[in-house]
């Protein structure tokens, strides 16, 4: 046998790969919960999966907060609306947004997170959301 039974977690390289096999977290996390000694092994993949799905929870909201501005600058980007209606749009969403400071999850987005919005942007234009 050559490994890959929970699809070769042992290789991710970033958060790309991780999202693609979160379902192997969960089967990894269920079977070093059967190893006596793999206790902490597991809570820590069990806490990869909660903070993979915090994260996902709250670019989720951002992502659609900002579906209308993207849609209203992709829209004008391709000469089917005026510049005007994306400046509307973005006027819209600056009013929406509240004062302050934004979380940093929500605020500066690290490379990493920039990755998963992008995958969010990718399920958006095949007409799904997160699972």
């Amino acid at each position: 046998m050559s490994g890959g039974s929970f699809g070769y977690l042992g290789n991710v390289c970033d958060m790309d790969d991780i999202l693609e096999r979160r379902h192997n977290l969960a089967e990894m996390a269920d079977y070093l919960d059967t190893l006596e000694w793999a206790a902490e092994a597991a809570v820590d993949t069990r806490q990869v999966i909660a903070e993979v799905q915090a994260a996902m929870a709250r670019l989720w909201t951002l992502a659609e907060e900002l579906k209308p501005v993207w849609h209203a600058i992709e829209w004008w980007y391709s000469g089917d609306r005026s510049e005007e209606h994306a400046r509307e749009a973005c006027a819209e969403y600056a009013a929406k947004r509240s004062p302050g400071p934004r979380p940093a999850a929500a605020d500066a987005l690290t490379a990493e997170a920039r990755k998963v919005l992008r995958l969010l942007q990718l399920a958006l234009a095949n007409g799904g959301g997160p699972s």
